[in-house]
C-alpha cells in the first residue's frame, strides 16, 4: 500500500457553489460556533463564494480550464482580495461595499492565518467590525445595547445581509431590484 498522491490539490473542495440551502446551513454553523475564529472564517467564506457566483453571472460561458484559470491556482480572481477589486471595477459595488468587504477579508486573513488566538474582542477587530459601513448604518434597529457593540454579533449579521443581496443580484432567474435607498448604500 503506498501513500496517496501529494500532488493532487484539495482546491476543488473550496469551489463547490454555495446554493441558498447551503448558505443559509453555513450561516447557522457560523453563528453557532462557539469559536470566534471558525464563526469569522466560515461567514467571510460564504461572501467570497458568493461574489465570485456574482462576477461568473457577468461573464461569458467558460470551459472548466478557462474558469480554473481564472478563479484558481494563481488566477487573477483566485483571492478574495482579486474579486473585491474586480467587482468593484465592474459596478457590482460600490465604495462602501467594498470597504467592508475589504474589513471582513482582513478579519478572516487574521483568523485563518494568525497563530495568536484573536477574537473578535481583540481591539483592533473589535473597531474594524463596529466601523463597517453597514453595521454602522443599521446599529439603529438593533433592540439591545449588548448587539449593538458586540463585534462578533455585528459581523456575522454584516457577513448574512450581504450574503442574502448577493444571492438576490447574483440571481439570473428573477432580475430583482433592491430598494433605491439601501442600493445608493450598500451599491447593490
Amino acid at each position: 500500500m503506498g501513500f496517496p498522491v501529494a500532488g493532487k490539490s484539495l482546491h476543488h473542495l473550496t469551489r463547490k457553489p454555495l446554493t441558498w440551502l447551503s448558505g443559509l446551513k453555513a450561516a447557522a454553523a457560523s453563528n453557532q460556533s462557539g469559536d470566534d475564529r471558525t464563526a469569522g472564517i466560515i461567514a467571510a467564506t460564504t461572501i467570497d463564494v458568493s461574489l465570485e457566483r456574482l462576477i461568473r453571472t457577468r461573464f461569458r460561458s467558460l470551459k472548466p480550464s478557462d474558469s480554473d484559470a481564472i478563479f484558481s491556482g494563481t488566477g487573477p480572481l483566485s483571492t478574495f482580495s482579486g474579486k473585491i477589486q474586480i467587482a468593484y471595477a465592474l459596478g457590482l459595488i460600490g465604495p462602501y461595499t467594498k470597504h467592508d468587504f475589504s474589513t471582513i477579508k482582513d478579519i478572516r486573513n487574521v483568523f485563518a492565518h494568525s497563530t495568536h488566538n484573536y477574537s473578535f474582542r481583540t481591539k483592533q477587530i473589535h473597531d474594524r467590525c463596529l466601523g463597517m459601513h453597514i453595521v454602522k448604518r443599521n446599529n439603529n434597529y438593533t433592540e439591545s445595547v449588548e448587539e449593538k457593540f458586540d463585534p462578533r454579533f455585528a459581523f456575522l449579521s454584516a457577513t448574512r445581509v450581504f450574503w442574502f443581496l448577493l444571492q438576490l443580484k447574483g440571481d439570473n432567474k428573477r432580475r430583482v431590484r433592491i430598494k433605491k435607498k439601501v442600493s445608493d448604500d450598500l451599491a447593490f
